[in-house]
């Protein structure tokens, strides 16, 4: 009976065996894959992320200098966007076209930074080239939302006029209709119809780099924190609005 016994032991060490080899293995699988699951959704600061804010962060210092922005429209707008060089040129078919930073305000202050580009198209007798920064407040929801849902382009529901130099609150308060304000170095590039045509729309490449599959309302609504070394614009901006005069 004892042979026996531990025959049937004997027997049973390889089964035994394979399924605790084939637990521990399933373990090490599941502690393994959890980790890089979490890196892939955690928010990257690429060197080309870093570069455009910075650019971008340069871009706002030099307009400010030129075109001082009132702090009544600073501290109503709802989003910033800022463009470094835009480069407009023709030759018979003329074109404008730059890359820039976007961000919106939450209940704690700007949120993540998205990375936009803009476009616009003309044709004409035109001959010269030039380049601009250019900083955009987005003064009402519904601009917003456009940009959001990839329908933002001026001359249609959306209108950007030439920022002022100067405003009360109350002022502020009745530029409703002005959906976009813009200050640039070269004063009164996007004013009127020669804001016609122009496109605002969030580099897919860009951002999917930075914020892996995140939707970008999650991004802009503060849902994700800023990646560590891409707060230079928000930071920018509170210093600017510190030291804006009315």
């Amino acid at each position: 009976m004892r042979t026996a016994h531990s025959r049937n032991r004997r027997g049973l060490t390889g089964p035994l065996s394979a399924l605790c080899a084939a637990s521990a293995f399933g373990l090490a699988a599941l502690t393994l894959v959890q980790p890089v699951s979490a890196r892939d959704t955690k928010p990257v600061a690429t060197s080309s992320a870093k570069k455009e804010i910075s650019e971008a962060t340069a871009a706002l210092r030099r307009v400010a200098q030129v075109r001082p922005i009132p702090q009544a429209y600073l501290d109503r707008a709802l989003a910033v966007a800022v463009f470094d060089d835009i480069v407009k040129a023709a030759f018979i078919v003329g074109g404008q076209g730059g890359n820039g930073v976007f961000v919106r305000r939450t209940a704690t202050g700007w949120g993540a930074p998205a990375f936009v580009t803009l476009k616009a198209g003309s044709v004409g007798a035109q001959i010269g080239a030039s380049r601009t920064d250019a900083v955009f407040l987005f003064m009402d929801q519904a601009a917003v939302d456009a940009l959001v849902e990839g329908r933002l382009e001026f001359g249609t529901n959306i209108v950007a006029v030439a920022g002022p130099r100067t405003a009360t609150a109350p002022e502020a308060n009745t530029t409703t209709r002005q959906q976009v304000l813009v200050y640039a170095k070269q004063e009164g590039l996007f004013a009127g119809v020669s804001a016609n045509g122009v496109k605002i729309g969030f580099d897919k490449d860009d951002n999917a780099a930075v914020y892996g599959d995140a939707a970008m309302a999650d991004v802009l609504t503060g849902k994700i924190s800023t990646p560590e070394g891409l707060g230079g614009l928000a930071d920018a901006l509170k210093v600017l609005k510190s030291n804006a005069s009315n």
